[in-house]
């Protein structure tokens, strides 16, 4: 990956179209792409799903979302510029920008690859009622997601969430056993420092064949 991605720095063309058919502009978050690919599990995805992809950066997920036909709310503080270019090339009609960050809705500094904005924020059920409801929600907001009460999960079928560790070691069993009261959890650990791991978890209802607890 690391040679992929020198190489498409170099070329070129001012953007590339992945294997699964997605354009991306050239940029420093190129490797994004491959973050979402091998982190992430969203092959049932489909066009009946809302989506709340919160922490969208370049947009790679809420593009593949789209392009199973789900509608798509696109959550991003600092990359809003660079997610429009991407779904306007890809022709995504079906994805919402909200250039905010999750939070208790209160304006928030959020920094990101030496960018700096500042940002209003919103809960996760304001997000929700902005899209009138949301079956498939992804969180990678570097310890936003500790702003999640877990009840605001109950009616989503599933999840994909990176938990990060930023003091938040009080947070993590309780926020773990809230969430295992709606779903069936595998849990990824990650290697990294700063990062538990990723969920991934389907709703308890009706939802008790895809997964093991």
């Amino acid at each position: 990956m690391d040679l992929l991605y020198s190489l498409l720095k170099r070329t070129p063309f001012s953007w590339v179209e992945t294997p699964e058919g997605i354009k991306l502009h050239i940029s420093e978050d190129l490797y994004v792409y491959h973050q979402v690919l091998k982190e992430y599990r969203f092959s049932d995805l489909g066009a009946d799903d809302l989506v709340i992809d919160i922490g969208a950066n370049i947009g790679v997920f809420s593009i593949l979302a789209a392009k199973q036909g789900a509608r798509v709310l696109s959550i991003e503080p600092v990359m809003g510029d660079e997610l429009r270019r991407n779904i306007l090339l890809n022709r995504c009609r079906n994805i919402r920008i909200l250039e905010c960050a999750l939070g208790n809705g209160e304006e928030t500094e959020i920094t990101w690859e030496g960018r700096t904005r500042c940002v209003p924020s919103l809960t996760l059920s304001e997000m929700i009622e902005e899209l009138g409801r949301c079956t498939f929600l992804k969180v990678d907001c570097e310890g936003g997601e500790w702003c999640i009460d877990p009840e605001e999960l109950r009616d989503i079928r599933r999840i994909e969430m990176e938990l990060h560790r930023m003091g938040a070691h009080e947070k993590y069993l309780a926020f773990m056993d809230g969430v295992r009261k709606h779903f069936y959890i595998e849990y990824d650990p990650s290697p990294h420092a700063t990062i538990y791991g990723i969920i991934h978890g389907y709703a308890r209802k009706g939802q008790e064949s895809q997964s093991g607890n």
